[in-house]
């Protein structure tokens, strides 16, 4: 056990792994009820010790752990993870076993993804011991903290209705930002430096990373995203989410209520009742607090409005996996049959206006109907990975102006037997920066991922991993020797298409269900 006396929360006891302390499962806020704003954790007059030796519960989504892990084609042990509707706002803090009282590490706080509705801290591939691990032995030591938010509907389901009686908005960004300001007035007394803090996001969170530049309030000195970012999973307007909440209203049979009784039920929805609604998409609404607009390539082409970024944050770390379009796959397998043809046919419907484009695309990502129903909708998610993926971090880098960008392209193979062996589909980059998988990688590809971690370190530590990205030279990082994503061939599509209107156009495809 290692214990400390913290000047804020007390005294506060931990395990020593490894050669390494852990503070697990520290609650940074409270909930009134699942549906509730973070209450911020104030301790100040507080003579109980905390016990910070076991991972918290999670607040609501589905245990998608064992789906990710089918994404990723391998598993790690795991056991059950505990849920709370009200006390799973919480975060886990690992630092090197050092006397903290003399230190004042760079502090990585990390957001897991999950497609905003699922994901926990405490799931094995996002626990962050083997990080802090490797950062030590690299020279590069960092205090980790890992952060549970609400994901599913406790974390963005929202109506008229709702905000009417007072429930608010985008919960799970509210989560994470009271968590950030929490690790800011405390992690001083855990050894880290409250003044050098990374946010690092992956998948929904660097999505969320990205969104939380449009705050007043600095929160972080540098932030890393990490096969996402506000241009590829956007804000849904008010309409859908309207609409997720009547077809929920719906299915747990509350049509028949008043509002103020529908709500109250609500309010107190049990895991199960939960569980029903979860199959929505989950995402943030422009609600003026949280998230101030949709974000557009134009809009961050034209240099990145206050609205999406106040400035504050120096620097950006942003790329992407080869194959980050493999995500995309869930959403249109059940299509597959005649798919190239059927994505052929809305193509030249919705681009008719621009003469031989639909043709120039098909022709690019091999999707026509004279493939087999496999290819067509390999090609049909590479151009996604290109679009949703791969330009936005390009838009982003050539237009960050407040400090430097670093841009890389993580093309190592999933080594793992499944459909995406051979192929950095989705969440592979993860399995080599974390090291929870390496006992199951060869010694090249741990070293793949060691190159990855080291550079991610080095940035935390506000040194420079690489040669910046500037208008001179769009420098771009690339690690391994896969080749065939990322076509170059987009940029001239993107001439002769908005990439707004690009996007749009495939969002409609993905859309028709």
């Amino acid at each position: 056990m290692a214990t400390i006396q913290h000047p804020l929360l007390g005294r506060t006891e931990g395990n020593k792994k490894n050669g390494l302390v852990e503070f697990l499962g520290i609650q940074y806020a409270t909930l009134a009820h699942q549906f509730a704003p973070p209450v911020p954790v104030d301790r100040k007059d507080s003579d109980e010790s905390i016990d910070a030796t076991s991972y918290g519960p999670s607040v609501g989504g589905v245990d998608g752990c064992d789906s990710e892990f089918g994404l990723i084609q391998h598993k790690l042990p795991r056991t059950h993870f505990a849920k709370s509707a009200t006390q799973g706002l919480n975060l886990n803090i690992t630092l090197p076993n050092v006397d903290v009282s003399s230190k004042s590490l760079p502090v990585l706080a990390f957001l897991h993804g999950g497609g905003f509705s699922a994901g926990s801290s405490s799931w094995p591939q996002n626990q962050l011991t083997n990080l802090v691990s490797v950062s030590s032995e690299l020279g590069l030591p960092v205090v980790g903290v890992s952060i549970n938010y609400r994901v599913g509907p406790a974390g963005f389901l929202t109506s008229q209705e709702l905000r009417d009686a007072g429930f608010t908005p985008n919960n799970g960004l509210r989560d994470q930002r009271v968590a950030l300001q929490w690790i800011k007035a405390h992690i001083k007394g855990f050894g880290g430096d409250s003044e050098n803090i990374t946010l690092v996001g992956h998948s929904a969170g660097g999505v969320s990373a990205s969104l939380h530049l449009a705050s007043e309030e600095p929160l972080f000195k540098r932030v890393a995203c990490l096969s996402g970012q506000f241009l590829a999973v956007k804000p849904l307007p008010d309409p859908v989410h309207e609409h997720f909440y009547a077809e929920s209203v719906r299915i747990l049979g509350l049509d028949n209520l008043s509002p103020s009784e529908r709500v109250s039920r609500i309010q107190g929805l049990n895991a199960d009742e939960v569980a029903k609604i979860s199959a929505f998409p989950s995402r943030p609404i422009v609600d003026g607090r949280m998230c101030l607009e949709i974000p557009s390539v134009k809009a961050v082409a034209g240099g990145i409005p206050t609205t999406l970024h106040r400035g504050w944050c120096q620097d950006l770390f942003i790329g992407d996996c080869q194959f980050d379009g493999s995500i995309m796959a869930g959403a249109l397998d059940h299509r597959k049959s005649g798919i190239g043809k059927a994505f052929g046919e809305h193509l030249e419907k919705e681009v008719k206006d621009i003469p031989g484009l639909a043709g120039k695309i098909i022709s690019a990502y091999t999707i026509n109907s004279e493939n087999s129903d496999d290819d067509s909708l390999h090609g049909i998610l590479r151009l996604l990975n290109d679009v949703f993926f791969y330009i936005p971090t390009v838009y982003l880098a050539r237009s960050w102006k407040d400090g430097a960008a670093y841009v890389y392209r993580f093309n190592s193979p999933n080594p793992w037997e499944g459909r995406w062996q051979g192929e950095a589909s989705h969440i592979t980059d993860l399995t080599m920066l974390l090291h929870n998988f390496d006992e199951f990688l060869t010694e090249e590809q741990k070293e793949a991922g060691r190159d990855y971690t080291r550079d991610l370190l080095t940035f935390v530590s506000g040194k420079k991993p690489w040669q910046a990205f500037d208008e001179q030279e769009e420098f771009e990082m690339e690690y391994g020797t896969l080749s065939g994503g990322r076509r170059k061939l987009i940029w001239d599509i993107v001439e002769e298409i908005e990439p707004d209107r690009l996007t749009f156009v495939l969002e409609q495809f993905i859309a028709r269900g």
